[in-house]
């Protein structure tokens, strides 16, 4: 299944960027945190690799 995260429903998607956004941040200045916040939602959710998507995936039914 296709699916980008851009796609989930937006509570699902507030909730993976917040989760990226804390790992990112972890990582300091070596990374903009805005820009790979934004390849998150254009990303498809088994290919965010900063959380565990499995949930997310599990539960949606486009």
């Amino acid at each position: 299944m296709l699916v980008f995260v851009c796609q989930l429903p937006q509570k699902w998607q507030n909730e993976i960027v917040s989760k990226c956004r804390k790992v990112f941040e972890t990582l300091g200045d070596a990374i903009d945190t805005e820009e790979e916040i934004e390849n998150v939602l254009n990303s498809k959710v088994k290919d965010v690799s900063a959380i565990d998507a499995s949930p997310y995936l599990k539960y949606y039914k486009p």
